[in-house]
């Protein structure tokens, strides 16, 4: 998230006015440099609450959130549980996979797209005998993460070379598919980052090696995998978030062309009935905009918060 710090504390650099932000990017329980949990049990309404709580010891008790991977899971409990405190929540993996919305992607697929899906979501989740075998091949990692995370965490936390490969392989796979196939994964390893011919932006070798490094030198690996599996545990599961409406807080989501873990924009609509707006990004960018496509990410974070603003302005929202 580093390179949003200077596009949104002085956003006049990407050409926008009005607002400069006060930006906290704290690190997860468990993540780099923030120490894990010592016990069991810590799921993501709970470093919701921390976030909370890091927010008002700041003195900064009403706030806007982003959420990206898992914070996007996590931004959205804290918009559901806070909503005296978060003033809105904007995302670039907005999603809602409750039961019922679920069944009504399977149906769409049966029948037409069109029924359920926008044009956009619809082109890139059906058929979905093509979406759900790559879904099910890009994720192999989070089961792992979510069964077994202390066995793959001691092993990459052992072995430098196999923390690297298990790291750099999402950065592949999940900024642009093509790249799978690649000699190199399409990460032009050792090169300036530019624009490449397949479009994408790369991201500069030394701050994957960054990555790399704080979860070696930390040994972080294994416990930023054991959130994966305490949310799943039947003790969250059964809390049902993600069938309880956000109703009190205005939502913005921006689509970026080659994130991986789409849901179709119905389901957001449901479950964040204050959506502000679905923006589609005309770049490039996956998984990992923050580090991809920087300056069109926090664009549209500085756009959907003036959106915000003006929906409060009228009386809708909290």
């Amino acid at each position: 998230m580093y390179e949003l710090i200077p596009l949104l504390s002085a956003p006049q650099r990407i050409g926008s006015t009005g607002y400069a932000f006060e930006v906290v990017i704290p690190s997860l329980p468990g993540y780099g440099f923030s120490e894990g949990t010592q016990r069991q049990g810590l799921t993501t309404d709970h470093v919701g609450l921390i976030m909370k709580k890091l927010m008002e010891r700041l003195s900064l008790p009403r706030f806007y959130v982003h959420g990206s991977g898992i914070g996007s899971i996590i931004a959205s409990e804290m918009a559901l549980l806070f909503p005296e405190s978060v003033a809105g929540m904007h995302s670039n993996l907005c999603q809602s996979t409750s039961p019922l919305n679920i069944i009504k992607t399977m149906i769409g697929s049966r029948t037409a797209p069109f029924l359920f899906g926008d044009s956009h979501s619809a082109a890139k989740m059906y058929p979905l005998s093509r979406f759900i075998p790559f879904v099910l091949q890009e994720s192999g990692l989070l089961h792992l993460q979510a069964t077994k995370p202390d066995t793959i965490g001691i092993a990459l936390r052992d072995s430098p070379v196999g923390l690297a490969a298990f790291i750099l392989e999402k950065f592949s796979a999940w900024t642009r598919p093509c790249r799978i196939s690649a000699p190199d994964g399409g990460l032009n390893l050792g090169k300036e980052a530019v624009r490449t011919i397949d479009g994408g932006n790369l991201i500069p070798l030394n701050t994957l090696l960054d990555i790399i490094m704080i979860y070696h030198i930390t040994g972080s690996i294994t416990t930023s995998m054991r959130l994966f599996a305490e949310n799943l545990s039947y003790t969250h599961v059964e809390k049902q978030y993600d069938s309880i409406p956000i109703t009190a807080v205005p939502v913005s989501c921006i689509r970026f062309p080659d994130e991986p873990f789409l849901t179709p924009e119905f389901t957001l609509r449901s479950r964040f009935p204050l959506l502000v707006r679905v923006n589609y990004a005309p770049s490039h960018g996956g998984h990992f905009p923050a580090l991809e496509e920087p300056a069109v990410l926090a664009r549209d974070i500085v756009e959907s918060i003036h959106l915000m603003d003006g929906m409060k302005a009228e009386g809708i929202g909290s």
